[in-house]
């Protein structure tokens, strides 16, 4: 199974999550936004009416000339607009709350008191007439000092949204930034690492095997090479399939994984052929490490297989050795051990050996 393919679907989930979170908060400050312009529209009505009502009520009990200044037509269109403003009947609405009805009711009191005045222009019916004016104000004023509070206050709350928002689109790309540099390393470590037994294919050892020799010769020291492989593994699959087959490379490959030293690099690099670069090492610790591995082989059971062996050939770099001429000696070393009889170790030292 590709473990992509549950890394992709976890981050798919958590991006998923994130993103309806998102969608809802837009959902959310749309609204908002919306119950703003209306709450600031209805703030600048009543402003508007808060004003006229007293300049209506002046000019009114003043006798003057109201040509082109026709407050009263204004004032009712004002409080019949915002009475029959859905937005006020909403419950839903964060503007519910101010109170037009009242507004409108002591507005037709202070006309009813203008129109007995002009009929009957008494100190008693001007004082009553101011008196409702003052009390329309109040009303007007009250309105819009809770609408601005009951505004400022939605505000506040929704920062806390534009908060959250904000962390959520970080971690949206927090997430994705993560997840590229994931699949950016899986691609490199998939470059230099086998497919099958995961460990490091044939493409990585050349390199690093280029950079063992040019670090030996530099500072005048050696290594030494282990090849390896499985003895008779076509009869292994054939007899037990090829799914048995990939389990025997990946377990042989975990089983010498263990047998090595931490500074050892094991790499696949045929159908059953491994090989062990041991840096810094002679000849004689590399025999010796290769009788281990092939022992440990030997002494472990494969499921459904039973007991395989493996062939060993080892080989120590000198200082005139190539890339391609300690590979093929140490190739070479290792047909030695299956020409000899298999599940056996053979050695080719560098300067016993003659193409």
């Amino acid at each position: 199974m590709n473990p992509m393919k549950p890394k992709s679907r976890n981050v798919f989930y958590i991006v998923s999550i994130f993103l309806l979170l998102l969608v809802v908060q837009v959902v959310m400050y749309g609204n908002f936004f919306g119950e703003l312009k209306a709450d600031t529209e209805m703030i600048n009505d009543l402003s508007r009416i808060r004003g006229s009502i007293q300049r209506y009520t002046n000019l009114e009990l003043s006798n003057a000339n109201r040509e082109n200044l026709d407050l009263e037509y204004e004032i009712d269109n004002l409080v019949t607009k915002n009475i029959s403003n859905p937005h006020v009947n909403d419950l839903n609405s964060v503007s519910h709350q101010y109170d037009i009805k009242t507004i409108e009711a002591k507005w037709d009191q202070l006309k009813s008191l203008i129109h007995e005045y002009k009929n009957n222009s008494t100190r008693e019916n001007m004082l009553a007439a101011i008196n409702k004016s003052e009390e329309c104000w109040e009303a007007a004023d009250a309105s819009v000092i809770q609408q601005h509070y009951i505004v400022n206050k939605t505000a506040a709350y929704y920062k806390y949204f534009t908060l959250t928002f904000g962390i959520n689109l970080f971690v949206i790309a927090l997430v994705l930034i993560l997840y590229k540099r994931f699949i950016l390393n899986q691609l490199a470590a998939s470059a230099i690492h086998d497919s099958l037994t995961g460990i490091f294919n044939k493409g990585y050892l050349d390199e690093y095997l280029e950079y063992e020799i040019a670090r030996a010769v530099r500072k005048q020291m050696s290594f030494s090479l282990i090849m390896l492989d499985i003895d008779h593994f076509k009869l292994v699959n054939d007899t037990f399939g090829h799914r048995r087959g990939d389990y025997a490379l990946k377990t042989l490959a975990d089983v010498v994984l263990k047998s090595k030293r931490n500074a050892d690099v094991l790499a696949r690099v045929g159908g059953e052929e491994f090989i062990v670069l041991l840096p810094d090492t002679k000849l004689s610790d590399a025999i010796q490490l290769a009788e281990r591995i092939r022992k440990n082989v030997e002494d472990f059971t494969f499921e459904e297989i039973g007991r395989m062996t493996i062939s060993l050939g080892i080989t120590e770099f000198i200082q005139t050795d190539s890339k391609e001429s300690i590979l093929k000696r140490v190739d070479s070393a290792l047909y030695k051990a299956k020409d000899n009889g298999r599940n056996r170790c053979e050695i080719i030292e560098g300067d016993k050996y003659h193409e």
